[in-house]
């Protein structure tokens, strides 16, 4: 009950550990110690049902102390957590999930059994990791994610040692005739029947980029030919290749016409020239 509570909490102030540091002085002073931006914070609570106090994320007071979790609104948009604290006791299995505080701050939510020295449970333990940082990243790249699904360009990542795709836009798919499934985890020069993987990778390894001309075989079965610039990304503990695409075969094609025409017309012009000349030869 409360009064048991307030005894333990009165027993927590007065307990020393191996150190010497109070135990409960050392938390206030830890917990109102200002954060600095871009860090993460973990708070830790050993609780029978009841709380102790933590400002910032739970948003209580100190007359709280000693209250009942369910009868206090938290900061924390959670408002399954006193039955997860009882699953977690009745269960003794440990849960997590991510939440927010009202002012939209993330948090990962740990709860686990409190198991005393002679294996009895009498309570849980929730920890609170600051996680704010990680989310606002994993946004960003969703973010990111889609916009390179919008852009015209073929784009796709593939790793430097092995060639197998990592990523693989709408634009590759459009291009190459390949569904991102079909694409993803299939070497890219295998995939795109790449004519000389070298002329890129040595360069690659030499400067960290590359652009250039490739030549590349759809899933029809057609030739293309598109203009390649590649970026090397360090992406956890591998390198991959960021490549972006643009298809410049019917200029090519057309180029390739055109030097065919010109060549026609040096040919006529020239046997032209031949002929005058042995009209002149005869005329004399």
């Amino acid at each position: 009950g409360p009064g048991r509570h307030g005894g333990s909490v009165a027993a927590w102030g007065r307990q020393r550990g191996g150190g010497g540091t109070e135990l409960l002085p050392a938390l206030k002073r830890a917990l109102s110690l200002k954060k600095t931006e871009g860090t993460s914070r973990t708070v830790v609570i050993v609780t029978d049902g009841y709380v102790t106090v933590e400002e910032e994320a739970f948003d209580l007071i100190p007359t709280d102390v000693g209250r009942l979790l369910g009868d206090i609104k938290l900061n924390l948009d959670c408002p399954d957590l006193a039955q997860i604290l009882n699953e977690v006791i009745g269960t003794i299995k440990p849960q997590e999930m991510e939440v927010q505080d009202r002012s939209g701050h993330w948090y990962l939510l740990r709860v686990r059994p409190y198991v005393t020295l002679d294996n009895k449970t009498d309570g849980a333990v929730i920890v609170l990791v600051d996680i704010n940082m990680l989310k606002r990243g994993q946004a960003l790249q969703v973010r990111q994610a889609r916009m390179l699904e919008q852009v015209h360009e073929a784009i796709f990542a593939w790793d430097i040692d092995t060639g197998k795709i990592a990523y693989w836009n709408a634009g590759a798919a459009r291009l190459y005739g390949y569904s991102t499934d079909e694409a993803v985890g299939r070497s890219c020069h295998d995939l795109l029947r790449t004519q000389d993987p070298k002329l890129s990778l040595v360069a690659l390894e030499r400067r960290g980029h590359w652009s250039g001309e490739h030549t590349y075989q759809t899933k029809s079965g057609a030739e293309i030919f598109v203009e390649s610039i590649q970026v090397l990304i360090r992406e956890s503990e591998s390198w991959l290749v960021l490549e972006t695409d643009h298809d410049v075969t019917l200029r090519k094609r057309l180029e390739d016409s055109l030097r065919a025409r010109v060549e026609e017309l040096a040919d006529a012009d020239r046997q032209k020239n031949e002929f005058l000349a042995m009209l002149a030869h005869e005329l004399r």
